[in-house]
């Protein structure tokens, strides 16, 4: 599988990613998408095409990856991509000074 151009956001693959970790994540898997739909433990159960980092994004191990059907990796991805947005913000409010009486 082709993917673009990497974002200098976010860390890069292992070399081994497209020969060993991917493929052994989606077989470990059995191709099935393992979004988590309901409390109860259900799962997505639609094909898996991708390989979501379930820990850090820098983290490779095997047992923090999982397998993902396209648009629930889509729905991971924008969330974290909107969170680390929000994390960065500048609060537009000024922080409340004391009154001058009182310091």
């Amino acid at each position: 599988m082709a993917y673009g151009p990497r974002s200098a956001r976010t860390s890069p693959l292992p070399s081994d990613w497209e020969s060993y970790r991917r493929p052994a994540v989606l077989e470990r898997d059995g191709y099935v998408c393992q979004w988590e739909i309901s409390r109860d433990g259900t799962r997505c159960g639609r094909p898996a095409t991708d390989v979501d980092h379930m820990g850090a994004a820098d983290d490779h191990r095997l047992e923090l990856l999982r397998a993902l059907c396209g648009p629930h990796h889509r729905r991971r991805s924008g969330a974290q991509g909107a969170e680390a947005m929000h994390a960065r913000k500048i609060p537009r409010q000024r922080p409340v000074e004391r009154h001058p009486g009182l310091l």
